[in-house]
């Protein structure tokens, strides 16, 4: 059966896969830039490798106080046109998650990610050379909170992208997803509510992961309209901390992220993410841009 390669699945990393192992430290802050790398590889024989298609963020804050812990994550992502011929390809996540004793008290989250139409499988190679610039493209846009065992959750996938988005404008761009999600549901769009059993995020469920006192991993999550099975195992690699994982919904969706082991928190170095057996995306830490020097 011949596999369909969706221009999605080149650009489109788990937004909340970057975020790292969470403790109860002191309040603190952390950001990362990531370069997007593109591999595709049939059969395990490399056929197309592609660095710097796009490039990434992750930042995360963290504050404790009267037993609670608060932790607030971003992850952004675009893809680069004039490493793309074209194909533009946006996303963004967030969630603040509020816990006591490792127990959820409440999670809110917002995201959204472009869509694009599919490519041929035969044209495998020659995705990143196809031309979407004249084409509206729209967003899949979900808003969700899960608090007191009930998880409520509102979703379109047309929302409509600006052709001007880019990372840049990333908080102007939030505020217009938001805005074009609440104005569609209005009218008509997934919404929903139901008790969340069990009662977990998707940031909460990959603390375990990665700081729990088991390796491995079985467990579900709300996520929008959908409850997601996650597993995962954790392996301890001389310096590194590296975590293996999957996310079970309508499709399967495999990842891993690596972590110095420092015994203090931090973000991920490299995230590798497999949406198809034949398509890998990495995502590599890199320095922030200097800053222009001043003139005299």
């Amino acid at each position: 059966m011949a596999q369909t390669l969706r221009r999605r699945d080149i650009f489109f990393i788990p937004l909340a896969l970057a975020c790292p192992p969470l403790d109860a430290a002191s309040p603190l802050s952390l950001s990362t830039r990531y370069r997007i790398d593109a591999t595709i590889a049939p059969f395990g024989f490399t056929v197309f490798s592609r660095k710097e298609v796009g490039f990434g963020f992750a930042r995360l804050r963290v504050h404790t106080g009267n037993g609670e812990s608060v932790t607030a994550f971003e992850f952004g992502g675009a893809s680069i046109p004039d490493r793309t011929n074209g194909i533009h390809q946006i996303g963004y996540f967030e969630e603040e998650l509020s816990e006591a004793q490792t127990k959820l008290l409440s999670s809110r989250y917002f995201g959204f990610i472009s869509n694009a139409p599919e490519g041929a499988p035969s044209s495998a190679t020659l995705a990143l050379a196809a031309d979407s610039s004249a084409k509206t493209q729209y967003c899949c846009a979900v808003e969700g909170e899960i608090t007191d065992g009930q998880a409520s959750f509102s979703k379109t996938y047309e929302a409509p992208l600006p052709k001007d988005a880019s990372l840049s404008s990333l908080g102007g761009l939030c505020q217009v997803m938001r805005t074009a999600l609440s104005r569609i549901c209005a009218t008509s769009c997934l919404q929903g509510s139901r008790t969340a059993k069990p009662c977990q995020s998707f940031l909460s469920v990959l603390a375990q992961s990665a700081f729990g006192a088991s390796f491995t991993l079985n467990t579900t999550y709300q996520y929008g309209d959908r409850v997601l099975r996650f597993s995962s195992n954790r392996q301890h690699i001389g310096d590194k901390i590296v975590l293996d994982a999957e996310v079970q919904g309508k499709s399967r969706h495999r990842f891993s992220f690596t972590c110095r082991n420092t015994g203090h928190l931090e973000l991920p170095i490299r995230i590798e993410y497999n949406p198809k057996a034949w398509l890998r995306l990495t995502l590599v830490a890199v320095p922030e841009p200097a800053a222009p020097k001043e003139t005299a």
